[in-house]
């Protein structure tokens, strides 16, 4: 192990063009220990984070804050890809230490499906904190540590209006691995 913990599926990560990775949140520094794991394991990536917040403006890479306009974030997002750019998102909308992942949101596979690029499912693993300065106590001081698991890419078929249905499913299909990887059991919506 080393200290961000243990990686597996380095491999999964196309070795060239754009693609998103898509992957479950539990801790304020998951976008550093996914920077480090992939920087180390893999090759150095400047990863774009589709974000609330500007939590990672002090990674490679660039912030998309999300906007209260609607129509606008999708269509910057996929700029960015045209132009090679690797994207991630947090499905979940939010950090999440439960055992049950949240209900994905539809954005990465509306931008998957736009793009036509495929989606990287991301488990991360470890136990999270509440607070970013406890986050960096218990990594820093305390030797936590988040596993970090990539699956196989997601094709998904470009598609210039994508349907409800076919974003819906490909969430789903995204979902259900990001909470194999996870290890986290899935959200059944009735």
């Amino acid at each position: 192990a080393n200290t961000f913990g243990k990686v597996t599926g380095a491999e999964h990560i196309p070795p060239r063009g754009s693609f998103l990775i898509a992957m479950n949140h539990v801790d304020f520094l998951d976008g550093f220990i996914l920077n480090a794991a992939l920087t180390t394991r893999v090759r150095p990536l400047p990863l774009h984070y589709i974000t609330k917040t500007r939590n990672y403006w002090w990674l490679p890479g660039i912030t998309f804050p999300l906007s209260k306009k609607p129509g606008v974030l999708v269509p910057a997002a996929a700029r960015k890809i045209a132009r090679g750019a690797v994207v991630v998102n947090f499905p979940e909308g939010q950090r999440n230490t439960t055992d049950t992942l949240k209900p994905g949101k539809w954005g990465t596979a509306r931008l998957a499906l736009m793009t036509g690029v495929p989606i990287v499912p991301v488990g991360i693993i470890g136990p999270g904190a509440p607070t970013l300065r406890q986050s960096l106590m218990l990594y820093f001081w305390r030797g936590m540590q988040m596993d970090i698991h990539i699956g196989k890419p997601i094709a998904a078929k470009k598609t210039e209006h994508p349907t409800n249905e076919q974003i819906a499913e490909l969430t789903a299909t995204m979902m259900k691995s990001i909470a194999r990887l996870a290890e986290k059991r899935l959200t059944v919506l009735r």
